[in-house]
């Protein structure tokens, strides 16, 4: 099943010198998803790692192993997978062990959607951090949940303190995650979130503001801190008060979905406003009404779940049988 996900990125010398004026790293990585020789990124990689231009991350490392198993070239990636790994761990922060009971808790709300034996996807709830960078304490993240509930080990290549993390959910967002078992799996992950061709759908319940009304599929392409963001929303149901909405994510900006639906006049269910009051409150301030229905890694993973019950608790005057 992992077959799409081996296949080699076309090379392009139009999109290679569209490259010029970026980042190194960037650049980089872009020449990678471009079909970069599989040589030559294994040698600007030891570049790079001796201190020659800019430096590597957890993508750079992915996306030379993702190329290197392309070629055939095993060995090879897996000594770059290593290498990513002790780069990563040498980074992280330290960050002491959560309580066990704090971890069970956490791992009590997932729902295993599908596991083999490169990867395990799940459900998310509400208030569970994707990972953390050390600065949260006392909190557990997905990744302990994971290892918690299912007995499962978790790649090791995005360091201790994100083990398996491919992509992320904002803390108060629900739904499908994907998190590596293997560090092929991990690096073939990574590259195929950074070529988009991870399809995600999203279910939002808004708050209708100035009159805001969609009637059919719309695109917004509102830039999100300078960076291109694309997200096609789609009106479910509407009330004057409240729009129910499927979002499809075209790319992955921070806070994309949530920041382009306010964009359309319909901040969502739960979200934070300046300074600082909630547009309206979800029960017991369980979290945003944005959730992550579907996630589908072509040839590898298709999974969706529907979103958490408290939604149905919400005085919204929407039919929400069809989505929970």
């Amino acid at each position: 099943m992992w077959c799409l996900l081996l296949a080699a990125f076309t090379s392009s010398a139009s999109a290679l010198s569209a490259l010029k004026g970026r980042p190194a790293v960037v650049q980089f990585h872009d020449a990678l998803l471009n079909g970069l020789d599989a040589t030559d990124a294994l040698a600007r990689l030891e570049s790079m790692e001796t201190g020659a231009g800019a430096t590597p991350d957890v993508v750079t490392y992915s996306l030379v192993a993702a190329t290197l198993l392309d070629a055939g070239l095993g060995e090879d990636a897996d000594g770059v997978l290593e290498r990513g790994a002790t780069f990563s761990k040498k980074r992280a922060a330290y960050r002491k062990p959560t309580k066990r009971a704090v971890v069970s808790k956490a791992a009590a709300g997932l729902t295993r959607l599908h596991e083999d034996d490169h990867l395990v996807a799940v459900s998310k709830p509400n208030g569970v951090l994707s990972m953390t960078e050390g600065t949260t304490k006392g909190v557990a993240t997905l990744p302990d949940a994971v290892e918690h509930a299912y007995g499962v080990e978790l790649s090791d290549l995005g360091g201790p303190l994100a083990r398996g993390v491919v992509h992320r959910l904002d803390r108060d967002v629900s739904g499908c995650m994907v998190l590596a078992k293997t560090r092929r799996a991990h690096a073939l992950l990574v590259r195929a979130f950074a070529a988009r061709r991870v399809e995600k759908t999203y279910l939002a319940v808004g708050v209708v503001q100035d009159g805001a009304s969609l009637t059919g599929p719309t695109i917004i392409d509102e830039p999100i801190q300078a960076k291109p963001a694309e997200t096609e929303v789609e009106p479910l149901a509407q009330t004057a008060d409240f729009a129910l909405l499927r979002c499809k994510a075209r790319t992955g900006r921070k806070h994309q979905v949530r920041k382009h639906c306010a964009a359309l006049g319909f901040p969502l269910v739960g979200e934070v406003s300046p300074p600082k009051k909630r547009v309206i409150e979800s029960p017991s301030h369980k979290g945003i009404m944005l959730h992550a229905q579907t996630l589908r890694v072509p040839g590898v993973v298709d999974v969706s779940c529907p979103p958490p019950d408290w939604w149905g608790a919400v005085p919204l005057g929407l039919v929400l049988d069809d989505v929970l």
